[in-house]
């Protein structure tokens, strides 16, 4: 029994001089650190209805609960990239964007829904993801984000009722043939 008393007398006195943090056999980095993102999980996902389905809007908040990849397009306010953006489903921006108000509230059915972007979640920032993906030259970006449609949800004192998308992961580049938003598939 003294033994068994001696093995931690004996790892302090052996770690004494160096700068050692130990940690539980079954301790990670992640784990260890509080405050870390979760981190990403491939599921698979299966087609859901098209970007320009009328009953898109109903089916988003159908499926609050669950995740979602969705295709999405971002009007930059700059060509340099910076601070602000405007963000729309699909893979195109409507051709208005610059005068568009069109929100998840006011979506006319079938027509463009603009969405606010929620990227709290990402350890790297959604605009750097963009940054890095997007060319230089156009000012809109199509992206396919994986994330929950959160309805209702206000950000940071915003005075509208937009619903954001509350973006879990960055998946790549959308181009024109991401037509379809994507749910989880069942187990």
């Amino acid at each position: 029994m003294r033994a068994l008393h001696a093995v931690p007398l004996l790892l302090l006195v052996g770690c004494a001089g160096r700068s050692a943090i130990l940690l539980p056999a079954d301790s990670t980095p992640e784990g260890a650190m509080p405050g870390n993102k979760t981190p990403h999980v491939d599921v698979p996902f299966v087609d859901g209805p098209a970007i320009a389905d009328p009953g898109l809007l109903a089916w988003l908040e159908a499926n609050r609960a669950h995740l979602l990849q969705l295709p999405v397009v971002v009007d930059f306010d700059n060509d340099l990239r910076g601070g602000g953006t405007r963000a729309w489903l699909g893979t195109e921006a409507p051709a208005a964007a610059a005068n568009a108000t069109t929100d998840a509230t006011t979506a006319a059915p079938g027509g463009p829904i603009e969405v606010r972007l929620d990227d709290s979640a990402l350890g790297v920032a959604l605009i750097d993801h963009l940054r890095r993906v997007c060319p230089v030259g156009p000012r809109v970006c199509a992206v396919w984000l994986e994330g929950r449609w959160e309805a209702g949800l206000q950000i940071g004192g915003a005075d509208d009722d937009t619903a954001p998308f509350r973006v879990l992961h960055f998946v790549g580049p959308a181009d024109a043939t991401a037509t379809h938003a994507r749910i989880e598939a069942a187990p």
